[in-house]
């Protein structure tokens, strides 16, 4: 295979070849590229005619062929029919002209997305290689959990080129665009839905909601302070976000503003049910500054502590809270650190 992923485009009309490299063809004789009727021998290291013999009677076993078999005739549905395959992304590699592009795995069959047909480049490259600022992107994205639409297959190698974009644009129209039996929008301001993570950096995530990729801050990932969301989320989670604005644009482009902690329930609301002035209660130091020592309860809020006199602790470590004041109205707890048990590492 070339290093432009030059691929055989077979079933698929000329015009919606969208974002399909420009190629030349392995092979000039399409049938031989994907037959009518797959071999079978060629998915398997046991015989075809071989009887597989169950533990229980009248069971049936998937033999690696089966899978195989399987795999690839997904793969021929979506190069011909555009349906939407999942997988996650697993490697990067650079071709010998030194165009980044992403690597996954469906079966035994591996799958490339060049960087073109994986993610929007950003505004500016800032004076910087733009291969190796899409290799970075596309390093970030590793374990994500994507969809794709195949675009040309080897079959002879195993090799497969196919397009997150379009995935993603097809995604976009069914969920941002379609409408239930009672015409009614399938996503709008205020709706839960659960997103994937494709990507994190410290100060949030980046989720895709049905072929929309947003950021999330981290101050609207949890009802406590989180310095760090690399500790917290990595790419291929899935959770919960709440539409917050929603705006639909020309060709079918979608602006969302998304949280995640406003899918639960406030913990503060019962903040003075939960921590009762005197009693001691554990947590997590998250944050030391000029105000204190912010200690991240167990119960779902952050408590304020005064340094403690043998030393401040480490962030990280897990701590005895003494509450002093629990505040419904301000939405604040105050306490002492009256034990340290070490830092969790």
């Amino acid at each position: 295979m070339s290093d432009k992923n030059e691929m055989i485009i077979s079933g698929v009309p000329p015009e919606e070849r969208t974002g399909t490299p420009e190629a030349t063809p392995i092979q000039n004789e399409s049938e031989n590229l994907i037959p009518a009727a797959p071999n079978r021998q060629k998915f398997t290291n046991i015989r075809s005619d071989q009887r597989v013999v169950t533990i229980e009677r009248n069971s049936e076993v998937t033999t690696q062929a089966d899978k195989q078999m399987k795999h690839f005739l997904e793969l021929l549905a979506s190069l011909r029919s555009r349906h939407i395959l999942t997988g996650k992304l697993e490697g990067v590699e650079v071709s010998e002209s030194g165009e980044p592009r992403a690597s996954l795995y469906y079966g035994e069959f591996k799958i490339l997305i060049p960087s073109f047909e994986l993610i929007d480049p950003p505004e500016s490259f800032r004076d910087m290689d733009p291969n190796e600022v899409m290799r970075y992107l596309i390093t970030k994205r590793l374990g994500a959990e994507i969809d794709f639409v195949v675009k040309g297959i080897d079959q002879e190698a195993n090799l497969v080129v196919a397009s997150r974009k379009e995935a993603m644009a097809l995604r976009r129209r069914q969920f941002f665009f379609g409408q239930d039996r009672d015409s009614n929008n399938l996503l709008y301001e205020g709706v839960i839905a659960e997103a994937r993570v494709v990507s994190t950096i410290r100060t949030g995530i980046f989720v895709e909601l049905f072929g929309v990729e947003a950021f999330i801050s981290s101050q609207e990932l949890s009802y406590q302070r989180i310095l760090d969301a690399t500790t917290a989320y990595v790419p291929g989670q899935r959770v919960l976000v709440k539409v917050l604005s929603l705006v639909r644009g020309p060709s079918q482009s979608v602006q969302v503003m998304l949280s995640v902690k406003q899918t639960q329930r406030n913990p503060y609301d019962s903040i003075v049910e939960k921590y009762i002035p005197g009693n001691h209660y554990i947590g997590t130091v998250t944050m030391v500054d000029v105000n204190g020592v912010f200690v991240a309860l167990d119960g779902g809020v952050d408590c304020l502590c005064m340094y403690p006199a043998r030393g401040i602790p480490l962030i990280g470590s897990r701590v005895t809270v003494r509450i002093h004041k629990a505040d419904p109205e301000t939405r604040r707890v105050n306490g002492d650190i009256i034990h340290t048990a070490g830092r969790i590492e």
